[in-house]
């Protein structure tokens, strides 16, 4: 017989005799003792317990048998939870134990209407608050016990930042400052450019090349909790161009284009020597290819205007040549 502590043990009489039995004495092991026929002991601390039986037939004869019974030992329930935060996983981690056997089934309510059966889940809490988890455990020998605990889930913490000024020149710095909120203790920033990313929760950084950069804060809070957010920055520079260029369509140098940037207002033109616009364009990407409505240009040199409002809203008014080669 194999049973759990405080689970009821039914014993039955199966003696024979010559002549009818007259009494029977049930020694349980455990101080508790019965004078019925059939009859039940449950015991609150496992072990081995040697049970008696003594019976006595109406002529007086007596005989008595022991058998042991066994009581297994309970499971303790436990867990832990790593992570408590409101949209992300959390993981259970079971920390359950019994002597002299091995834990065989869980069975976890997570308090939101969800359960699992494996020893470590993972759970998303959709909204943050206070659940009340319980698991309950069972050994290989079929004995059970169960835990309550209850586990808060914390809203998740929310990502700010801004940057000044909105945009720079390159190598000037940008002022990046954190508004995010609650209880932050960890910042991590990457600028966007492949190369650059702070711990410190209000950095500086400047840019060596012009473009528009994607800037991204991640916050962790006290209990872990992280939020994100990005926001693009703008890095430019005033107006340029080269002094020669060799449409010949290999490939390099075909386009003679406005470089810096990028720009709020563009206005690029390209005169011959008797002054006449042959080419203009108000987009950076569009550049002169050495044509006039689809015919080729001579070699020669050529003038240039270039009017541009860089992002700061400074205008930018140069003047000057290009020579065109082939």
């Amino acid at each position: 017989v194999s049973v759990c502590p405080t689970d009821t043990v039914f014993f039955n009489d199966l003696s024979t005799a010559p002549d009818p039995i007259a009494s029977w004495q049930w020694n349980f092991g455990n101080g508790n003792n019965s004078s019925n026929q059939n009859t039940s002991n449950s015991y609150a601390n496992s072990g081995t317990y040697n049970v008696t039986l003594t019976v006595t037939s109406s002529n007086g004869c007596v005989d008595s048998i022991t058998t042991p019974v066994t009581i297994y030992e309970l499971p303790n329930a436990n867990f832990v939870v790593n992570g408590v935060c409101e949209g992300v996983n959390s993981l259970f981690v079971d920390s359950s134990t019994v002597g002299g056997s091995t834990i065989s089934n869980w069975l976890w309510d997570f308090g939101d209407n969800n359960t699992d059966t494996t020893q470590f889940p993972s759970h998303t809490y959709n909204t943050s608050g206070t659940y009340t988890v319980t698991l309950t455990v069972q050994s290989a020998q079929g004995c059970s016990d169960t835990v309550t605990k209850s586990v808060f889930i914390q809203a998740p913490p929310t990502a700010q930042f801004i940057s000044s000024p909105n945009s720079v020149k390159v190598f000037e710095n940008f002022n990046f400052t954190d508004q995010s909120f609650t209880n932050i203790v960890g910042w991590q920033w990457d600028f966007g450019d492949g190369i650059g990313n702070s711990t410190n929760q209000n950095p500086t950084y400047n840019y060596s090349n012009t473009g528009n950069f994607t800037v991204c804060l991640t916050i962790t809070d006290g209990l872990g909790c992280k939020d994100s957010i990005c926001d693009e920055v703008i890095v430019f520079l005033p107006p340029q161009v080269p002094n020669a260029f060799s449409p010949d369509g290999i490939g390099a140098n075909d386009k003679f284009n406005v470089l810096g940037g990028p720009f709020k207002f563009l206005e690029f033109k390209i005169y011959n020597n008797w002054g006449e616009v042959i080419f203009e364009s108000d987009e950076q990407s569009k550049g002169w290819d050495g044509t006039k409505n689809g015919v080729i240009q001579p070699i020669g040199v050529y003038i240039y205007t270039v009017r541009a409002t860089t992002m700061d809203d400074i205008s930018h008014s140069i003047k000057g040549d290009v020579t065109l080669l082939r």
